[in-house]
């Protein structure tokens, strides 16, 4: 039960994402392969399938995967929102980077070459301090 719980139990969980959209025979496979694990598990091995599920009370794999798309369900609609905006500000971030690097590249008096370079070279100017010089060469258009 753990080397399946392990190895296999996630794969399985993967696959209910698609599981739904798999052909017949796809999806006959899948559960063949899930009773093969559940009668090594078990030691049922001459046992009808019906049997294994009725009488032993063992899930189908469609009522697990039923189940799992019930969660990834109710987890999207508890922290949507959240991940939504958590998604929105990396991409502000990205986007402001990008800015800064590629269509802020040739601003007058700044520095040609990596960024890393452009600030320590920003650095040795002496007319304003570091701080100033780094506003200016964020906050410039």
């Amino acid at each position: 039960m753990r080397v399946f719980q392990t190895y296999k139990s996630p794969d399985l969980y993967a696959v209910s994402s698609i599981y739904c959209s798999f052909s017949i025979s796809g999806q006959n496979r899948v559960n063949a392969f899930y009773r093969l694990c559940l009668r090594l598990i078990y030691c049922t091995y001459r046992v009808s399938t019906t049997d294994l599920h009725n009488v032993f009370k063992l899930p189908l794999l469609t009522e697990k995967c039923q189940k799992s798309q019930q969660k990834k369900i109710n987890n999207i609609q508890m922290y949507g929102n959240e991940m939504l905006i958590c998604i929105l500000l990396h991409k502000n971030v990205i986007n402001e980077i990008q800015h800064h690097y590629t269509e802020k590249s040739f601003i007058k008096g700044l520095p040609n070459g990596r960024p890393n370079k452009r600030i320590t070279s920003l650095a040795q100017n002496d007319n304003l301090s570091f701080c100033d010089k780094l506003c200016n060469f964020i906050w410039t258009e």
